[in-house]
């Protein structure tokens, strides 16, 4: 958490490489949960594919190269339908469509992430807005965590987190909500309503992913549950 709190404040390529090796580690496990769930993506080219957005932004960022850009993401996309014809794979289609998900499991989220630091808030590099989302993700988290500890008695999906409880997602809201509050305080150049607007938007879609990411675990036997 460190390293992510502290890189974007030593500049837009200390940023950029922390948050590029980042998304290499996130796109390593997922193609090895794709293995051990049967599928044989191709792993070299849904890198990349996986990669394209944050490595593009860093690049291109200020150029306004945006048609080629998404251009060369589709160009990977149907690489990767080609060179699935000489495979001759089982489950062909299971294997492009993983390889695919990488862009949008984690490509496209980590691409967004430059749109933050060059914000239209700011004429230049500015990392308030990527603070208050991994700020707002982390207390939001512990808080649910500790919540459903001391309190949290109703599971939300008990058959995916047993242990995640509707006590806990409150508790979690309410001090994410906190966390959005106080800075809206202290970073008064973004207006209060989009901060609120960001910061309620990442609550919701932080708590989704994780349920997603459970549900995906569970599938593949790493979670079991816990009576």
């Amino acid at each position: 958490m460190t390293v992510l709190l502290g890189s974007p404040f030593l500049g837009s390529w200390a940023f950029y490489l922390v948050y590029f090796c980042l998304a290499s580690l996130a796109l390593f496990e997922f193609f090895t949960l794709a293995r051990k769930q049967g599928s044989s993506p191709i792993i070299p080219i849904g890198i990349l594919l996986g990669l394209w957005p944050i490595l593009s932004r860093s690049m291109f960022h200020e150029k306004g190269w945006n048609t080629p850009l998404v251009g060369v993401g589709i160009g990977l996309v149907m690489l990767i339908f080609l060179i699935e014809l000489f495979r001759n794979k089982s489950k062909p289609f299971q294997n492009i469509s993983m390889s695919i998900m990488a862009l949008a499991y984690i490509g496209i989220p980590f691409g967004i992430l430059p749109e933050l630091v060059f914000s239209p808030y700011y004429d230049t590099y500015s990392v308030d807005l990527l603070i208050l989302i991994l700020l707002v993700i982390w207390v939001h988290d512990s808080g649910a965590y500790l919540t459903g500890i001391l309190i949290g008695r109703t599971p939300l999906f008990k058959r995916i987190s047993p242990k995640k409880t509707i006590e806990g997602l409150f508790g979690g809201l309410v001090l994410g909500s906190g966390t959005i509050w106080v800075f809206s305080m202290f970073f008064t150049e973004i207006p209060t309503l989009h901060v609120w607007i960001f910061g309620l938007v990442i609550m919701i879609f932080a708590n989704f992913g994780d349920f997603i990411e459970s549900m995906w675990k569970r599938s593949l036997g790493i979670k079991t549950l816990v009576k």
